[in-house]
């Protein structure tokens, strides 16, 4: 016998999977089957159940199943297992045969293309020649079915299908190629996963039916009932348990007397799936680690074989390879002491028993932030000198099961006795395979100090207190601070941060400033930093103030230094400082949608305080366009106004656009700029300089423009002289008549009614003497005017220039001779 009679074929250095073929898919020139067939096989991760998948032709010829036999008597068994008994049941025959068939519910022709259906899964029966292959149907449809019991129609004819095609109702789906095609997918094979497991769990029990044809004679390497190859969760891991159980123990105990020299020293390493006999779970102690707590896992190991057994080393490794060495028991035996048990043996398993072992280790600082992974987990049975076999498990153990067939298995299994509290169900344990290192737990304390919310383009002070709790040195102590990181893009380029707060942050400056260093911290000892933020926009934002140290630590004798960190966030909300509003009135204060082109109007600003705390604007600026000059000069009215919340302060400018321009959407005005800053904030905090665009004002010509000269007020039976000058806007002359309407309240002398030519770019003078009649705000005489040259030209326009009352007093005398 050569030693290459015990390395194990392909098919038992796999994993068994359930076998499911489909049928009824086009992958090469149908779109829609390919994208089915690619949510199939693509991206298979570990949580996906344990499926081989392969498309075949709806007549393909499966093996032959051969005639069932009432008696063994007359076989004599030439070794374990067959050859290709394995490789039949894993690659060529199917636990499911799927048949793809595209309808809908609503299918015009449903009862040529139901028959048409039943045909393809005949076929498929015939194909698969006396075998207990379970058959489903997959419904390919373009739309998304209701829910059940919605589509009355859908319900009937999904039973008329099933009765043709001879299936049960759970062997019927519906597979809706929409954008959610790959969860579809999951949630079938999930079902082919089950229909999966029932064939296999029914052919198991066929083949432990045998057992009643056997004899000890000639049947006796074939009984392996006291290794109990059915306690799997595969029909396929079952008997490659067995085959594997039977070979190992052969080759430790001396079974097979020709074994050459050469492989007496051999060493076998067995996946764990094929050692049924033995599991392994491992088990970390936590999800996560502080990096100054040691790092704590059991592992649990059972036997499944029918004596004690002692092995010699148990050995887990991990994704750090420097934590191998710490997680080792170890034991040296006798040949003879294989079977013996002794409970005073490190690794000494009894059959039927749950033994558990506990490691710790220090986990270095490097891995904080890392997960730490158990990779696998060895039993050494025999000595690595001598005749050994090595059992491995991948990653945290388990058996042949993933978690989530082991979780089927449970819950198809009766529910466990009670066991005594030192012992646990081997099913109930869960394989935790990997935890993460943390960081130290800090012992500082920080805090924000701020007065929200922020105003827009404001240097926002926030104040970071950090105080040291720990009983030694802080050292290389580091701030970082500003806008915390995944929020959204536009915040981030409108918030900018700094340490300096005596200017104004422009855009070069960052939203975040990390690793500030700061230097030691002593015991007990505070400092205090200040952020400046500014917030070009408004909104709410998230802030994170981030403080890491340095600090000594002993775990398990062992000193370490730990990078600690504490972080603290904070929601600040912008908002506007003040809302301005801007008007354009005439001389008399009448709202203007559109001013005249050379005569003059008003500019009213209106700065309204939505601030809630006081606000100091420190002084205005209007910075007028080139198509605007202002009539009187320029200053500001509300220079060092300390507004409070809903307060406001107003200011007024009489301007003039000189000449007209064919501008669409009107002349530019110019920009208001407002300087403030907080009342409270310290006098090294920076102006805030707050830009607003005025709007742009439509501008027309006028052919004839009016202005009076009068005093601000009359006297009764006072002479009040009025004087109106009117000029010539036009490039023609203007013929223009002039009549005044009088008033109840006022004589008047002076021409009641002309006519007069007026120059282009001239004007005439007309000089009246109103003498007013009663004390009041009085009427004054009407002055119509008439172009006719211009028939549409109306006294309306006119009136917004001409004042049309004036406030008359009582005589001074009179008032005398009252009192007197």
């Amino acid at each position: 016998m050569s030693p290459t009679q015990w390395d194990f074929p392909v098919e038992l250095c796999c994993r068994p999977m359930a076998f499911v073929t489909l049928t009824g898919l086009d992958v090469v020139y149908n779109a829609v089957h390919r994208a089915v067939w690619d949510a199939f096989c693509a991206n298979r991760r570990a949580d996906r159940v344990p499926i081989s998948f392969k498309v075949l032709p709806g007549d393909h010829e499966y093996p032959k199943c051969r005639t069932k036999r009432t008696s063994y008597e007359w076989y004599i068994p030439k070794g374990i297992l067959k050859t290709g008994w394995m490789n039949k049941h894993l690659n060529l025959v199917p636990a499911l045969v799927v048949v793809f068939y595209e309808l809908d519910w609503d299918e015009q022709q449903w009862k040529e293309k139901q028959s048409e259906c039943a045909t393809r899964v005949e076929i498929v029966r015939q194909s698969l020649q006396g075998r207990n292959t379970k058959v489903a149907v997959v419904l390919i449809q373009k739309k998304t079915p209701l829910p059940p019991g919605e589509d009355v129609i859908a319900s009937e004819r999904a039973a008329a299908l099933c009765n043709a095609c001879d299936l049960s109702g759970k062997s019927l789906f519906v597979l809706p190629h929409t954008d959610h095609l790959v969860g579809y997918i999951i949630r079938l094979e999930n079902a082919f996963y089950e229909h999966a497991q029932t064939y296999y769990y029914t052919e198991i029990r066929r083949v432990k039916s045998h057992k009643e044809f056997l004899n000890k004679t000639t049947h006796q390497v074939m009984i392996c009932t006291s290794l109990n190859p059915t306690n799997t969760r595969e029909y396929g891991g079952g008997i490659s348990s067995c085959i594997i159980a039977v070979k190992v123990c052969c080759f430790l105990l001396n079974f097979c007397p020709i074994v050459s020299p050469k492989a007496r020293c051999m060493s076998r390493v067995l996946p764990s799936f094929m050692w049924e006999g033995m599991q392994c779970k491992a088990k970390f102690l936590a999800p996560s680690f502080h990096v100054d707590v040691p790092v704590e896992f059991d592992i649990y190991l059972k036997a499944d074989c029918p004596h004690p057994i002692r092995f010699s080393k148990l050995c887990v490794g991990f994704n750090n390879q420097e934590y191998n060495q710490y997680c080792v028991v170890e034991e040296a035996y006798q040949k003879s002491d294989i079977l013996e048990y002794s409970s005073q043996g490190p690794v000494c398993l009894v059959p039927g028993k749950t033994r558990k072992f506990t490691f710790k280790f220090v986990a270095k600082s490097e891995d904080v932030g890392k997960k730490v992974e158990i990779t696998s987990v060895d039993l050494i049975l025999g000595t690595e000198t001598g005749r050994c076999v090595i059992l491995n498990w991948r990653g945290g153990g388990g058996d042949a099961a993933s978690s989530q067939e082991a979780l089927q298995a449970v819950r198809s299994f009766k529910r466990q006795p009670k066991l005594p509290d030192n012992e646990v169900h081997w099913d109930s344990l869960t394989i935790q395979a990997n935890t993460m290192i943390i960081s130290r737990v800090p012992n500082i304390s920080v805090q924000l100090q701020h007065e929200p919310p922020a105003l827009t383009n404001e240097m926002y002070c926030l104040i970071v207190t950090v105080q040291s709790h720990e009983k030694t040195v802080a050292r290389d102590v580091k701030l970082t601070a500003g806008l915390k990181p995944g929020q959204d893009a536009n915040l981030t380029q409108k918030t900018h941060v700094t340490l300096n707060g005596t200017e104004i942050c422009d855009d070069s400056y960052p939203a975040l400033l990390p690793d500030i260093p700061v230097g030691d911290l002593q015991p007990g000892e505070k400092l205090e930093k200040a952020v400046y933020i500014r917030c070009g926009t408004v909104g709410t934002r998230m802030f994170l103030v981030y403080v890491s140290y340095l600090i000594s630590a002993t775990v398990e004798d062992k000193e370490i230094i730990c990078r600690c960190h504490r972080d603290e966030t904070v929601t600040i909300e912008t908002v506007l400082p003040f809302d301005v509003a801007v008007k354009f009135v005439s001389s008399k204060f009448e709202h203007l949608d559109r001013v005249f082109a050379d005569i003059p109007f008003l500019l009213m600003t209106d700065i309204l305080s939505a601030s809630p705390w006081a606000l100091t604007i420190i002084t205005s600026q209007l910075q007028l366009s080139a198509s605007m000059v202002p009539v009187d000069q320029l200053e500001s009215y509300v220079e060092n106004v300390v507004l409070q919340t809903g307060e406001s302060a107003s200011e007024c400018f009489c301007l003039r656009c000189p000449s007209v321009t064919n501008v669409q959407g009107g002349v530019a005005t110019g920009r208001y700029v407002i300087s403030w800053k907080r009342n409270s904030a310290v006098e090294s905090v920076p102006v805030v300089c707050t830009v607003i665009t005025l709007p742009h004002v439509i501008v027309e010509s006028i052919p004839l423009h009016v202005n009076a000269d009068l005093p601000s007020f009359g006297r009764v039976r006072e002479s009040l002289p009025v004087r109106y000058h009117l000029q010539n806007k036009t490039s023609l002359v203007q013929d223009v008549e002039i009549s005044v309407e009088p008033s109840d309240a006022f004589m008047f002398s002076g021409l009641k009614q002309i006519r007069l030519r007026i120059l282009p770019g001239t004007q005439q003078e007309m000089l009246y003497n109103f003498y007013p009649l009663m004390a009041g705000y009085q009427q004054l005489p009407s002055l119509n005017i008439i172009l006719l040259r211009i028939p549409n030209f109306t006294n309306q326009l006119l009136r917004r220039f001409i004042p049309t009352h004036i406030f008359v007093k009582v005589k001074m005398l009179s008032i005398f001779r009252t009192f007197g």
